[in-house]
């Protein structure tokens, strides 16, 4: 646990723990419940993947596990020979462009273009990161959080390149923890077919492919949900005669 001082009164909370509950409260006197820690590692990697064409959404699809294939299936029945190596991943396929999306010489290069997504971009979660590496023939070009600015191209037959790194997210989420400020970013970009930049206007793309990492905005939410019953304390001590009171930490006993 940690001892926080705040004005005339002190506060002892877990730091790393969160989904906190009130039970039994007595007069300046609180009891605190911690089920989970907030800087825990991940139990399972795992993704959220939206679509966008010339800024429209039209893919949203959560994928659980390690691994996951970004890529376009003609609508005509693939033979056995172009089906892409590795289908055992679970896949996110890129659609045929909607009526909505109008027409001219945008959507024509958007069709143009998906043909050579085929084979598409393989993302994997280890340890260090979240890696990515290009099969298609189109260019694939990313922005993240944890690289430096300027234009990143995902080239093939190379190795895989670290696209969100967890040392650096963990290292942002103790700062974070530790002084406020900034928070932690929990996603990448894709952009496939064009250049892509920080600065870029993204909803001007044919293709851009957003990736959020559900885990991490875990993490950060459960933290701030510490902060907002930390605040709630503070407001119920200021109310106080004495303005002070302790919160006993107790672990819940897990599920059976």
């Amino acid at each position: 646990s940690k001892v926080q001082i705040f004005k005339n009164y002190s506060k002892q909370y877990c730091s790393n723990c969160s989904k906190c509950t009130l039970s039994s409260p007595e007069q300046d006197s609180f009891r605190v419940n911690c089920s989970e820690c907030t800087l825990s590692s991940p139990e399972q990697d795992s993704f959220r993947v939206l679509v966008q064409y010339l800024g429209q959404e039209v893919v949203r699809q959560q994928v659980s596990g390690s691994d996951v294939r970004i890529l376009y299936l003609p609508t005509l029945h693939c033979p056995p020979s172009s089906i892409p190596q590795g289908t055992t991943f679970p896949r996110v396929s890129l659609p045929e462009p909607l009526p909505s999306l109008g027409q001219g010489e945008e959507l024509q290069a958007l069709h143009t273009l998906l043909p050579f997504m085929e084979k598409g971009v393989v993302l994997t979660a280890t340890k260090t990161g979240v890696y990515g590496k290009r099969f298609c023939q189109g260019r694939v070009f990313w922005t993240g959080p944890h690289s430096q600015r300027g234009l990143h191209k995902m080239e093939r037959n190379t190795e895989p390149v670290l696209l969100f790194s967890k040392d650096t997210f963990k290292q942002q989420m103790e700062l974070f923890c530790a002084q406020g400020g900034e928070r932690p970013q929990c996603s990448f970009t894709l952009c496939f077919g064009e250049e892509l930049t920080e600065s870029d206007d993204s909803s001007k793309k044919l293709i851009i492919v957003q990736i959020e990492l559900p885990w991490a905005e875990q993490q950060v939410e459960n933290f701030e949900s510490i902060m907002r019953s930390i605040n709630l304390f503070q407001t119920l001590a200021d109310q106080s005669p004495t303005t002070e009171f302790t919160l006993h930490l107790e672990p819940v006993p897990s599920e059976a």
